[in-house]
């Protein structure tokens, strides 16, 4: 039996996008300790409501988002579905 749906897995952190199903979605890597590469990697990935607006319009539904704080980090996971 074929799955009826597909799934986006998302986090995002600063209001930025930063990973989709695993994978870093940013046009630039670098070392995250550095202040001036962790601003310029943000800055490269996509703005959180207009990946919003872009995956709505693509039919994926947002079922599911918290949020995840460490001592590390701070960041949402968000979790999209979609009819196959």
């Amino acid at each position: 039996m074929k799955p009826a749906y597909e799934y986006l897995v998302c986090q995002s952190q600063e209001g930025k996008i930063t990973v989709v199903n695993g994978e870093y979605i940013g046009r630039f890597m670098g070392n995250q300790a550095v202040t001036e590469v962790r601003e310029r990697m943000f800055d490269s990935c996509p703005d959180f409501c207009d990946f919003l607006q872009r995956v709505g319009a693509d039919g994926w539904e947002l079922v599911c988002g918290y949020n995840i704080v460490n001592e590390h980090a701070q960041f949402e996971k968000l979790i999209f579905k979609r009819a196959k």
